[in-house]
């Protein structure tokens, strides 16, 4: 870090942020989304900005909200057994039949075509082996969830019912589905499922279960405030640093912590502002936990122009300061890794193990199709700490009553907070955007050459595309020489424009893909090809699907053409 880094990263006071996180906690525990807290919990982030001379807008926001009211289940066969259940979706019916355990998605090509009528028992995970969708369209009467953690702990998760067909406010079709055809679904214990999974693993299980979401229309509420120098007009380029504010009961690390980190980072910030090029824009957002990622959708669909032409990033804190958390995880878009990687090594050193993937669809990072790169970095739990909870990567208190004060350090959360700030002080005052693209084409050249050496579709125009870019981006980040700043900005947020929505959706530019989606690798939206594997060559289905593969080919091949022409001109 230069001086003037330390000196503004320094500023960071842990016990203001630790008195944020006591008193969400302690005065406001149950702010889920339509609740009067949650409407408290605004005006309190509004209360304490305005204490620090920054003027927020409080944004209240039309939303389709869930929230939890009660679930059974009971296994009769080979014995009766009463399991502790909590609801996802459902209006409280009872639902009966066998019960069948999904593990891998191999399992679920398996008993492709053999779920009419059952009830889908997986683990839970952020990446499911079958998606609730995929098993309602192949008749399953309803869906189980066994939460993560370890093998001795029954706790419930609540989760967000709303995110399972739709991401946002439902336009009139996913609402039909939601309401009308969705599965009912339910949670229960890790120590219930491995009991239900060995019993499915031996044979036959019967019972049923019901699970009931009381539904309605509210509001969410969001707070928008800018900070930055007092020169900059509306049309100044900046980035979104944002944290949900609503939380399940009482949800200190989730997100208490969150809010906290950024509460104060908006104090440091103002306090620096004439330092800076660009503008932080400071998003506490709802509707995360049981609205569908309401507020942070709401703003993308209505201030869409502005975000393709100055925003420059999407951070999101949620989840900072875990205690008992050695290690360090970012989740960001390839052109953005070696950036946040080098602002973690500069806050905590050498020493820390930090793990670095690509984004993923989770939370409210729903900025994909628009194309603004994003950054998530927050503390993290070893592989064994996970692997000894049930894969629980958030702790197996997430989304619990459990997820108490004790489960943050504030040590732990101003080591976060301070990567956090450090991210947002370059980004807001580098000369030149630190998008490196040529991590971006790298990673999309490797999928496209893994494509084509298997053989079973030619993708060979493509790949030639992505090589063309990439010697042209080479070109371009060469001596930088006398190049002129703003227009390479202006090259580099277009080109974030255009790559992005290839390679981190599946629905395109203006679409929103549902939570759970699978991210893991470049261009996901021509991911069709993997399902050739499964299908006969020549069979109906191997032909529809090399209609939909050709089709995103030719999104993919526009854009790759668009960005040469970027850099070419540029």
């Amino acid at each position: 870090m230069n001086e003037i880094e330390k000196k503004i990263v320094d500023q960071f006071d842990v016990a203001k942020a630790w008195s944020h996180v006591q008193h969400l906690v302690e005065k406001l525990p149950g702010r889920y989304t339509g609740s009067d807290q949650e409407r408290q919990s605004a005006e309190f982030i509004a209360a304490r900005l305005r204490e620090i001379g920054i003027e927020p807008q409080i944004q209240p926001v039309d939303s389709w909200l869930g929230v939890p009211d009660g679930a059974t289940m009971r296994i009769e066969a080979p014995e009766p057994i009463d399991i502790p259940c909590a609801p996802d979706t459902g209006r409280g019916q009872l639902i009966s039949g066998e019960f069948i355990v999904i593990e891998t998605p191999e399992e679920a090509r398996q008993l492709a075509g053999k779920l009419t009528g059952k009830i889908v028992v997986i683990p839970y995970s952020y990446s499911y082996p079958i998606t609730p969708e995929e098993a309602r369209k192949q008749g399953a009467a309803g869906m189980i969830y066994g939460n993560w953690g370890p093998s001795d702990v029954d706790i419930l998760r609540v989760t967000a019912p709303q995110t399972w067909t739709y991401w946002g406010l439902p336009d009139p079709d996913a609402f039909r589905i939601g309401e009308q055809e969705a599965i009912p679904q339910g949670h229960i214990g890790r120590q219930s499922y491995e009991r239900v999974r060995d019993l499915c693993r031996k044979g036959k299980v019967t019972g049923s279960f019901s699970a009931n979401i009381r539904s309605f229309w509210g509001k969410s509420h969001q707070v928008i405030a800018d900070v930055g120098p007092d020169h900059l007009g509306d049309d100044a380029d900046f980035m979104i640093m944002a944290a949900h504010h609503d939380s399940w009961n009482p949800g200190a690390s989730d997100d208490g912590g969150g809010v906290a980190v950024l509460l104060e980072a908006a104090r440091v910030l103002h306090g620096a502002r004439q330092s800076l090029k660009r503008k932080v824009r400071f998003m506490f957002v709802s509707g995360h936990e049981n609205g569908a990622y309401a507020t942070s959708t709401w703003y993308l669909d209505n201030h869409w122009q502005a975000l393709r032409e100055h925003a420059i990033c999407f951070s999101f804190t949620d989840n900072p300061g875990f205690a008992n958390a050695p290690e360090f995880k970012i989740e960001a878009n390839e052109e953005l890794m070696d950036f946040a990687l080098a602002c973690a090594r500069d806050v905590v050193g050498d020493e820390p193990k930090i793990n670095v993937h690509r984004a993923n669809k989770t939370a409210d990072r729903g900025f994909f199709g628009v194309g603004v790169p994003g950054i998530y970095t927050r503390g993290a739990f070893t592989q064994a700490q996970a692997d000894a909870w049930g894969g629980a990567f958030l702790g197996y208190w997430n989304h619990s009553n459990h997820d108490t004060l004790d489960k943050i350090d504030p040590v732990n959360l101003e080591r976060n907070a301070r990567i956090r700030l450090l991210e947002a002080v370059r980004l807001c005052s580098a000369e030149i955007l630190p998008y490196d693209f040529r991590r971006t084409v790298a990673g999309m050249r490797e999928r496209l050459e893994g494509w084509q050496a298997d053989g079973r579709y030619d993708v060979s125009g493509t790949l030639a595309l992505a090589r063309k870019f990439a010697e042209h981006l080479d070109a371009f980040y060469g001596p930088a020489g006398t190049r002129d700043a703003a227009r390479t900005n202006e090259t580099l947020k277009a080109l974030a424009r255009e790559l992005s929505w290839i390679n981190y959706t599946y629905k395109g530019r203006y679409g929103q893909d549902i939570f759970g989606v699978d991210l893991k690798k470049p261009l996901p939206i021509m991911n069709s090809i993997d399902e050739l594997a499964h299908h006969a060559a020549g069979s109906p289905m191997d032909l529809m699907l090399r209609a939909r593969i050709r089709r995103d080919q030719n999104k993919v091949e526009d854009a790759l053409r668009a960005s040469i022409a970027l850099v070419t001109s540029s």
